[in-house]
């Protein structure tokens, strides 16, 4: 199932996909329910794929400027390039680069000595 984003189209429906009921990489069919009870389908025409990993982190502290690796498998999703990133709640002054397997950004202004989560969206 997926959440409504949007949906007061007759052309268009913006949906969040929630958590996977498929087999990742096999498309499955795309069903439409209105409240009317009409059904619209569109067969194998969506797959879900696997959540991105995380692997490791290089250097896994610094300060401002410094160039973080963040390597691992399936980073951008879907996607073709990294859109934001974020180190510990802050985010990096820029993204130098972004392939499925690595990601190499420059370290924004941040809390010193905090720990925190690696955020990628692409």
């Amino acid at each position: 199932a997926a959440t409504i984003v949007s949906g007061n189209s007759q052309t268009q429906i913006v949906v969040t996909a929630n958590a996977a009921n498929g087999t990742n990489g096999v498309f499955g069919d795309v069903v439409i329910v209105a409240n009317s009870g009409a059904t619209a389908v569109k067969s194998t025409s969506w797959a879900y794929l696997d959540e991105g990993a995380i692997s490791g982190v290089s250097p896994n502290f610094g300060q401002l400027g410094t160039r973080v690796s963040i390597t691992g498998a399936r980073l951008l999703g879907s996607g073709l390039s990294a859109t934001s990133v974020t180190l510990a709640g802050a985010a990096v002054s820029s993204i130098v680069s972004s392939s499925s397997s690595l990601v190499v950004v420059i370290a924004g202004s941040g809390s010193s000595g905090v720990l925190g989560a690696v955020q990628i969206v692409s």
